[in-house]
């Protein structure tokens, strides 16, 4: 396989891993670590809230990010991220998809992509 060929593989496999979650999963994971009582840095409101189109699991947005390496140069990657918004103000905060899933399933094979997406990413470099 080129390598886009194996780009565009690992951005449906963060996809579909991403897809298993559930909002009531990820409200949890949220609440676990604290944004359920953390007020907006904008309005201080602390209500959060997750979109989700499909009514089941939370909306994911694909985005082209630029990071920067030891080596000084910034390669884009494409990653999916999870969001929530505040409810006052709508500031939004993002999180990387396949990070999320590590965090929330250590043990599932999905937990595994947050590795191989930081090995594709360190690799480009």
């Amino acid at each position: 396989m080129d390598k886009e060929t194996i780009e565009h593989q690992a951005y449906y496999e963060q996809l579909k891993a991403a897809s298993t979650v559930t909002v009531d999963e990820f409200l949890s994971f949220l609440e676990e670590k604290g944004l359920d009582d953390m007020p907006c840095e904008l309005c201080q409101c602390k209500e959060w809230a997750v979109s989700s189109l499909a009514g089941t699991a939370p909306d994911i947005v694909m985005k082209n990010v630029c990071g920067g390496h030891d080596t000084g140069f910034y390669t884009p990657t494409k990653r999916a991220f999870f969001y929530c918004f505040c409810m006052g103000c709508g500031n939004t905060k993002e999180f990387y998809a396949d990070y999320v899933l590590k965090l929330m399933k250590p043990e599932s094979p999905e937990a595994a992509l947050f590795d191989e997406r930081f090995e594709v990413d360190r690799d480009r470099a």
